[in-house]
């Protein structure tokens, strides 16, 4: 199919857009417009979109771990980010591990707990909900006893 089989598009012409699925690929398809929300940009001039990973809905690269957005109603509709300030994250099944925390529901968006925690209930290092008995802070204080939450230590 002469569509797919492209190497370059004319930037001059009526479809100067470089379509790939892959980073990888040598052929794609030549089209108007931006990058769809689908694609990523990776270059601007001559303008080349890249398909987003598998498992993302949007994305900033072609990693699984570039996401954007994940399907909510796809394969992989949970969104894993290492810190709440992050901008990109995983796809993945299911609900949130205990070492992360689900800042919304829907759609799902688990954030990594503090690195003093081995479970918690926010990304902060007062929002632990337990400690790694085994790790470099292995103590849980609570302010209150009615507390569910409180601070991993190295001592008592």
């Amino acid at each position: 199919d002469a569509s797919t089989d492209c190497t370059s598009c004319n930037t001059g012409g009526a479809t100067p857009t470089f379509y790939k699925t892959d980073s990888g690929d040598s052929t794609g398809t030549c089209t108007t417009g931006t990058c769809p929300t689908t694609h990523y940009e990776l270059t601007s001039s001559p303008r080349v979109c890249i398909q987003c990973h598998a498992d993302c809905l949007t994305c900033s690269g072609d990693a699984s771990t570039d996401c954007t957005s994940c399907d909510t109603g796809g394969a992989t509709p949970t969104f894993y980010k290492t810190d709440f300030g992050d901008s990109t994250g995983t796809c993945t099944t299911g609900t949130c591990p205990a070492t992360h925390y689900e800042l919304t529901s829907s759609p799902r968006i688990c954030i990594q707990c503090h690195s003093d925690c081995l479970t918690c209930s926010g990304d902060n290092f007062t929002d632990c909900a337990s400690c790694d008995t085994g790790g470099s802070k292995p103590t849980f204080y609570k302010t209150d006893s009615g507390d569910s939450t409180g601070t991993c230590t190295i001592g008592r």
